[in-house]
């Protein structure tokens, strides 16, 4: 689930289906991050697992990044702790 928040506690407005969260304010799911951004005093997080509550935070980067040749994307260019489903992947 993707979602808008001041903290990952914090979920103020939902991507998803409005009679899933009717207490929400929802976003259709093909919300483009142009109609995202900017957030304001938000903070855009995705909610992996909702057993374990994996949540991550999505940061748009400032400067243009250029596309590298023989480069798989999408790619992991940051990672903190040990990752959680390292036999699903290869970096």
């Amino acid at each position: 689930m993707f979602y808008l928040g001041r903290n990952p506690r914090n979920m103020k407005i939902i991507f998803g289906d409005e009679k899933e969260y009717y207490d929400k304010e929802c976003r259709p799911y093909d919300s483009s991050l142009n109609e995202i951004y900017p957030l304001g005093n938000l903070k855009f997080y995705f909610l992996y697992d909702f057993g374990d509550k994996w949540i991550f935070q999505i940061k748009k980067s400032r400067k243009r990044i250029k596309a590298e040749t023989n480069v798989k994307y999408p790619r992991i260019i940051e990672k903190i702790g040990d990752d959680p489903l390292p036999h699903l992947y290869h970096e």
